[in-house]
């Protein structure tokens, strides 16, 4: 099954008196990308081995997509299969991928939102999406820590239909946040897993970027020295460099990818990583 990229949509979820105000909750929902055209744009499909995952991370979402896949037979055994999921990790390092990813194996649709927490001291009414037939992959993008006293308890009740099994039905719920604090102490246990995300480590970027330049002829690219020009850089890093050589070479009408440009690539995303590090930048 192909899935519908995904671009978000926001609207605030609750009322103000002052208009100029940030919404401090806001409910982002998945929409169709669509081309300026108005048609709408496929993205390609993504197996689980594409995404860089740390052994422990691979070997549990693996186990996940299995029990989906045989969970008649768990439930005719009284048995459940795993079906909520708590991603945490740095921006960047593969949460969004991993739940396109498990939709793609579980030929499933991937419905994506994302909650801001900035300052969630109004009343916001946030409502559980319809499930859908036959159900579907659904992610849940925590976004920032809660800032203020309650905020914890407030993005609890939030969060309670998404892991109610009555609300959510037959769907796979992930949750993603940066660290488990903006759950609290207690909420994470409400999941049945728990999947650690990090930088990849110096094979996982050359696993990653043979994957994600398959299509060009490698045989020039000196591994060790690129493995150690991008050790520190995210799997989004890794993944706009990729497509920055891809989309090169084919405008150049070539299928060859040289050490030294893939080299001068790295270098131009850590410094625009480091000039976003910097305070005030």
């Amino acid at each position: 099954m192909e899935h519908l990229d995904i671009s978000l949509t926001s609207g605030p979820l609750h009322r103000t008196d002052d208009d100029s105000r940030r919404a401090a909750l806001r409910l982002v929902e998945a929409t169709p990308r669509r081309s300026p055209l108005g048609r709408a744009v496929k993205a390609r499909p993504l197996g689980l081995h594409e995404v860089a995952l740390t052994a422990e991370a691979r070997r549990c979402l693996e186990r996940v997509v299995c029990e989906q896949q045989q969970r008649e037979q768990l439930d005719a055994a009284g048995l459940r299969a795993s079906r909520r999921l708590l991603l945490l990790g740095p921006a960047g390092t593969g949460k969004a991928l991993t739940a396109r990813a498990v939709a793609h194996e579980l030929a499933l649709p991937l419905l994506s939102y994302r909650l801001c927490l900035d300052d969630p001291g109004s009343e916001t009414d946030l409502a559980f999406p319809q499930p859908t037939p036959g159900g579907s992959v659904m992610l849940l993008e925590l976004v920032g820590q809660p800032g203020c006293p309650g905020a914890r308890e407030q993005v609890r009740r939030l969060l309670g239909p998404w892991l109610a099994d009555e609300a959510a039905g037959d769907s796979l719920v992930l949750v993603s946040a940066v660290t488990a604090g903006a759950l609290g102490s207690t909420l994470p246990d409400a999941f049945d897993e728990l999947v650690a995300y990090r930088a990849p480590q110096l094979e996982e970027i050359g696993l990653l970027l043979r994957q994600k330049l398959a299509s060009l002829d490698l045989s020039a690219v000196a591994w060790t020295s690129v493995q150690l020009a991008a050790a520190g850089l995210s799997h989004g890093d890794l993944t706009r460099v990729a497509q920055q050589m891809l989309k090169h070479a084919l405008l150049q009408g070539r299928a060859t990818l040289g050490n030294s440009e893939l080299l001068m690539a790295l270098e131009e995303r850590r410094a625009v990583r480091r000039q976003l590090s910097q305070p005030g930048g």
